[in-house]
């Protein structure tokens, strides 16, 4: 089981702090992350923080675009059945 929602979203919002210090959960991420290199970062942090892989039919980055978004599509009670 992962870690609490609010647990993984404060996680991420320290990572990305050092490319966005006035991040929030609504914070368009496309504006934050600078290349594709830092997108698979997030994603690989993701991942770790779920502690199982996601499926590359939810890898979109729609459901990447803010932290709000990350918190539904990965870390919410129905995504621990994906």
């Amino acid at each position: 089981m992962s870690p609490a929602p609010a647990d993984t979203i404060a996680e991420l919002k320290t990572w990305l702090a050092d490319r966005a210090p006035e991040i929030d959960d609504d914070t368009d991420l496309n504006d934050v992350l600078e290349d594709s290199l830092a997108f698979i970062e997030l994603l690989v942090r993701v991942e770790t923080l779920r502690g199982i892989p996601i499926d590359s039919a939810l890898i979109d980055l729609e459901n990447f675009r803010t932290l709000t978004r990350i918190r539904d599509n990965f870390f919410s009670v129905e995504s621990e059945r994906t």
